[in-house]
C-alpha cells in the first residue's frame, strides 16, 4: 500500500495524509516528512489523517518517529483524524502524548 503526502505551509505547517501508511511505506513517510519539518520554520505540525483508509503498528511507530523529531526542536504536532483512525491513537494511549482531534465526519 503507499499513502500521499501534502504539503502546505501557513502558521502552522499541515500535513495532508490519504491512502495507507503501512509496513511497505512507514519509513518512507517519517524520513521525508521529519525532512520537511527540519526545514519549516512553523512550530506548530498539524497532520492531518482524515483521508488515510489504513494506519498499522508500524504506521503508529512512524508518526511516533515524527513526533520525537518534532518534541526534540520544541515543536508541536497536532492530529486530525476520523474516528476510526483515532481509536487506533487511543487504544495505544498515544493521544496522551500527542494532541488528537476528531473529525466529525460519517465514517464508511
Amino acid at each position: 500500500m503507499s499513502y500521499k503526502l501534502d504539503v502546505q505551509y501557513e502558521s502552522a505547517l499541515y500535513v495532508s495524509l490519504s491512502g495507507a501508511i503501512d509496513a511497505v511505506s512507514s519509513e518512507e513517510f517519517s524520513n521525508g516528512l521529519i525532512e520537511k519539518i527540519d526545514r519549516a520554520s512553523e512550530t506548530l505540525i498539524v497532520i492531518d489523517l482524515e483521508g488515510l483508509e489504513f494506519l498499522n503498528s508500524m504506521g503508529l511507530g512512524a508518526i511516533i518517529r515524527v513526533w520525537n523529531a518534532v518534541d526534540v526542536q520544541g515543536k508541536k504536532i497536532r492530529i486530525l483524524a476520523s474516528r476510526r483512525i483515532a481509536e487506533v491513537f487511543r487504544v495505544s494511549h498515544i493521544d496522551t502524548l500527542i494532541e488528537l482531534h476528531v473529525m466529525d465526519t460519517p465514517e464508511e
